[in-house]
């Protein structure tokens, strides 16, 4: 599907499908200063992702994870959780999130205006480090129980 057709009802569709784990898992790369993860997902409906995480060697609140959809042209992200270790700033709504952990969201609004599809952010409160991040994004995209056990232990290898 063309990103820019992409809907809210689309962006919910893909949040709630349930996905699991899709091939190999591979192993942590470490790409200074960060060490990263991915691997692949797959939904019900073979939609597929790429689910990522990253933390950074030197700042325990530089850390981010986050699920791509790999079947918009061109690919999308659909969330990303960060951590506290920089600002951000809402364009549409100018709003500014300092130094907190927070989670982005793509959204129709920002797609159309030609921004980031997952510029939109709201602040957490729920998680402070990747573990917890990852925590939260388990519950809210969906993941079967295979990449829930997964992600349970995976954190704790990256540090």
């Amino acid at each position: 599907m063309e990103a820019r057709l992409v809907t809210d009802d689309v962006i919910a569709r893909i949040i709630s499908a349930s996905k699991r784990l899709d091939g190999e898992i591979g192993s942590v790369e470490v790409v200074p200063p960060n060490r990263k993860h991915s691997f692949n997902l797959v939904d019900g409906d073979g939609n597929t992702y790429l689910l990522y995480l990253r933390q950074n060697l030197h700042r325990d609140s530089d850390f981010s994870c986050g699920v791509w959809w790999e079947n918009a042209v061109p690919r999308m992200c659909i969330v990303r959780y960060n951590g506290s270790a920089h600002a951000h700033r809402n364009k549409i709504e100018q709003g500014r999130i300092s130094y907190r952990a927070y989670r982005h969201v793509a959204t129709e609004r920002y797609i159309q205006a030609g921004l980031k599809p997952e510029g939109f952010a709201i602040e957490r409160t729920d998680y402070r480090d990747l573990s917890g991040a990852v925590q939260a994004l388990h519950k809210e995209m969906n993941l079967e129980d295979e990449a829930a056990l997964f992600l349970a232990e995976f954190p704790g290898k990256l540090i």
